[in-house]
């Protein structure tokens, strides 16, 4: 899965080059084959199963995402926290703004879109593209007013 502010586009994005405020840390990819990209675990609840190197498909997550398994057969659930000044500062890959933000005298709005897509790899050994499902996509604005 990848849950992130911006699309994942099979034609130009990489499951290795994941945004500031996606659920993937590109540091993780480092060194692995593109094979390992997609090792999972089928016992996630199983210490060291998830938000690890090991097991990239659920691998290691930045802060402030959280990502947990109840037991050994169970739903995977990734759930996360984030302030103002953190969604200000999404970017992607490339460190381009993902949310717009706009400000007068009596807002502060925030507006953008938050993605769910499940990707797969169209070969497991080659890179050559992905499958990508797109699950959500699901437009937010948040308005604050500067005094009451």
């Amino acid at each position: 899965y990848v849950l992130d502010f911006a699309p994942f586009v099979s034609y130009n994005a990489s499951i290795d080059e994941p945004g500031s405020c996606s659920n993937r840390l590109a540091s993780s990819y480092e060194d692995k084959s593109f094979a390992e990209y997609w090792d999972y675990s089928s016992s996630p609840g199983v210490d060291g199963h998830l938000n690890d190197v090991a097991y990239l498909a659920y691998g290691p997550i930045p802060f402030p995402w959280s990502l947990s398994a109840e037991t050994e057969c169970t739903k995977v659930r990734y759930s996360t926290e984030f302030t103002w000044s953190q969604l200000k500062n999404c970017r992607d890959f490339q460190g381009n703004r993902v949310l717009d933000v706009v400000s007068d005298a009596q807002w502060m709005n925030m507006t953008g879109r938050f993605y769910l897509s499940v990707v797969s790899p169209m070969y497991m050994d080659m890179d050559v593209g992905f499958y990508v499902h797109d699950v959500a996509s699901l437009p937010f604005k948040f308005s604050i007013q500067r005094s009451i």
